[in-house]
């Protein structure tokens, strides 16, 4: 009798330290992804600003984040291997999922707004501009 209870207690013990594990899992790979996507905004943010001191001004029209990473890399102010967070780190250029990125200006191209949003729930995770949010801390 008492073999079988050492065993239940033992099993027990295993159970929950998988579970520990399985959740310390989950915890990094959540902040291994907030990384990579600040990471993201910030490498879009800097081949802005180059836009900027290039042409004084922003991108002259809101869009998606896809589209604003292939016209600053078309203009040589971005790396063509910038990967996708959300897509196990494919490219932008080869992944169907969805980004979660966008870019908008006002009419006059004189500021600016990123905003990363999570692809399933489209909560902003983050958003970076030119004016009140110039930081991501």
């Amino acid at each position: 009798m008492k073999r079988k209870k050492k065993a239940k207690n033992w099993l027990l013990l295993i159970g929950m330290i998988a579970t520990l594990g399985a959740w310390m899992i989950h915890l990094s790979q959540d902040r291994l992804l907030d990384q990579r996507v600040r990471s993201l905004i910030l490498t879009i943010q800097q081949g802005v600003q180059r836009y900027h001191v290039a042409e004084e001004a922003y991108p002259p029209k809101s869009m998606s984040g896809i589209d604003l990473i292939k016209l600053l890399q078309e203009r040589g102010e971005l790396s063509d291997a910038l990967a996708n967070p959300w897509a196990s780190g494919a490219r932008f250029s080869e992944s169907p999922t969805p980004n979660g990125i966008a870019y908008e200006t006002d009419i006059f191209a004189e500021s600016f707004a990123i905003i990363a949003t999570d692809p399933e729930t489209g909560d902003v995770l983050y958003r970076l501009d030119s004016s009140e949010n110039p930081s991501l801390e």
